[in-house]
């Protein structure tokens, strides 16, 4: 692990995972949980699969099979109130950030919805359903023609201005357009997926595909073990040089 920001080594990332499972209002797939934790530049992609998996393991957090949702335990929840101090105070702040606008991103997902089902002449029934935290706003049913559901499905989306503020500390207000600019497509992250790229090619087959089936098909050790036909130690031992091969080269 490369230390270019505040978080040390994989214990406090873990820490860092906890605050932020404690802290969202419902359980989250692999990807926001990821988005969420990459808030600290000294933290990758492949330590954060690891904790992840560990706190899986440990029990302190629930990963449904079927959703692909994780969610903070009860055992998890004490350890984080416990060690969340631990964690550095910048660090926090920007998690803070982060969840609030997470959390209200999820809270309008709820309370919007909509379903479409086909009708035996070929139309489509749409249901629009509107929630606020005292209950039913609006509850709607419409027989439509085929090229007018795309139309409905638009037409319940809650427009947000892009200079609503969504945080704000010491005079310094966070609006939405702040948290949707395009930081995955920069030029850093542009050079670092050709490094990556590269690194790749360094590896031998068997080790491409190991890494493949761990941080791709999240995949276990055990998993990917029976799967390419070697005991788990020697995935382990593979898939951990194959890192330090890569993060040379990068």
């Amino acid at each position: 692990m490369t230390a270019r920001g505040f978080i040390q080594d994989k214990l406090e990332i873990k820490f860092l995972i906890l605050y932020l499972a404690a802290r969202v209002i419902e359980p989250v797939p692999f990807d926001t949980l990821l988005d969420l934790t990459l808030c600290d530049d000294a933290i990758d992609y492949f330590d954060f699969s690891e904790c992840l998996a560990d706190l899986v393991k440990t029990e302190h957090l629930t990963l449904d099979e079927e959703s692909g949702l994780y969610a903070i335990t009860e055992k998890g929840r004490r350890n984080s109130e416990i060690c969340e101090t631990s964690l550095p105070y910048s660090v926090r702040l920007r998690c803070d950030k982060n969840l609030n606008a997470c959390n209200r991103a999820l809270r309008r997902k709820n309370q919007v919805k909509s379903s479409t089902e086909p009708r035996p002449n070929g139309t489509f029934t749409v249901s629009l359903s509107l929630d606020d935290d005292m209950g039913s706003v609006m509850d709607l049913r419409l027989a439509i023609p085929r090229e007018e559901v795309v139309l409905a499905m638009d037409a319940i989306v809650d427009p947000v201005s892009l200079y609503e503020p969504i945080y704000s500390e010491g005079g310094d207000t966070v609006c939405v357009m702040d948290q949707v600019s395009d930081t995955k497509n920069t030029d850093e992250r542009w050079t670092e997926r050709i490094a990556l790229k590269d690194a790749m090619k360094l590896l031998d087959p068997r080790e491409r595909r190991i890494l493949s089936l761990r941080f791709y098909e999240g995949k276990t050790q055990m998993e990917v073990s029976a799967e390419v036909g070697i005991s788990q130690a020697q995935v382990s031992r593979l898939e951990k040089g194959a890192i330090n091969t890569i993060r040379k080269h990068l």
